[in-house]
């Protein structure tokens, strides 16, 4: 297992732990993120390590807020960035996206979550976009019951 994999395996199951027992830590400044270890030396901004896809009202959002209150976990500010759903912000290009990253250490992930997907009109294009600009980027898939999505909206 990969050492990036590792810290993941880890986070998750620290979330867990917290969630389990009640704990409420709230989030940090995304912005100052890299502050709360290792000082703003090495802050960057990068394209992100993983990024979140799922349905309308399957808790993405949640997971995303959950899983930025780590302190190995950068995310943006405003977990939903739209870049792959419309083709007008496609097309600033990469470095437009990129600026849109929080500051992160080099030994942090970058998550962000990609609104739309499933509910654009032409799925493929959309998905092609995250491969073509993100080849290495893990992605999480969140999926929910079609008839407990209908109850919840």
């Amino acid at each position: 297992i990969s050492s990036k994999m590792k810290t993941c395996l880890r986070i998750l199951f620290s979330i867990i732990v917290i969630t389990t027992v009640g704990f409420l830590m709230l989030p940090p400044n995304r912005e100052t993120s890299g502050l709360l270890k290792g000082g703003v030396g090495n802050l960057e901004r990068r394209l992100p390590d993983a990024i979140i896809l799922g349905v309308m009202k399957c808790g993405t959002i949640t997971l995303g807020t959950i899983l930025g209150m780590h302190p190995d976990i950068a995310t943006p500010g405003w977990m939903e960035i739209k870049f792959f759903s419309y083709s007008w912000l496609y097309q600033k290009g990469v470095e437009y996206y990129q600026r849109l990253m929080p500051l992160a250490r080099p030994d942090q992930l970058v998550l962000v979550k990609s609104p739309f997907v499933f509910q654009s009109p032409n799925i493929s294009i959309t998905l092609q976009r995250h491969v073509d600009t993100l080849p290495d980027a893990k992605v999480i898939l969140v999926v929910k019951n079609p008839i407990d999505r209908v109850v919840s909206d």
